[in-house]
């Protein structure tokens, strides 16, 4: 008794095909030295792979009264800059990186 015949023997691919979302990766905002956020909404959202990056790095970047949104694994570091950033406000349940002073 022969297999029955299926996609497979009729010359079909059956893999499924990457969707849009399957090959995107996360975005990245990035302030390098003395950029400033003025009064702009910033948002990172979260995803299952990785979430989204706002960055303020190098020298001494301004996050004026920006209003920042963080949601699953987004991140706002303020990590590495050499002079303490301000923002407006913040929320969400994101991801928070600050320097640490010795």
């Amino acid at each position: 008794m022969s297999a029955p015949a299926g996609p497979e023997s009729r010359g079909r691919d059956c893999r499924r095909k990457p969707r849009d979302s399957d090959r995107a990766s996360a975005g990245s905002l990035y302030f390098f030295y003395t950029p400033t956020a003025g009064n702009a909404r910033l948002i990172a959202n979260g995803d299952l792979k990785e979430g989204g990056n706002i960055i303020f790095s190098t020298g001494s970047p301004d996050g004026g009264r920006a209003r920042v949104m963080l949601f699953g694994n987004g991140l706002l570091d303020i990590s590495e800059p050499l002079a303490g950033v301000m923002i407006g406000s913040l929320s969400g349940d994101g991801l928070f990186l600050r320097a640490v002073e010795s």
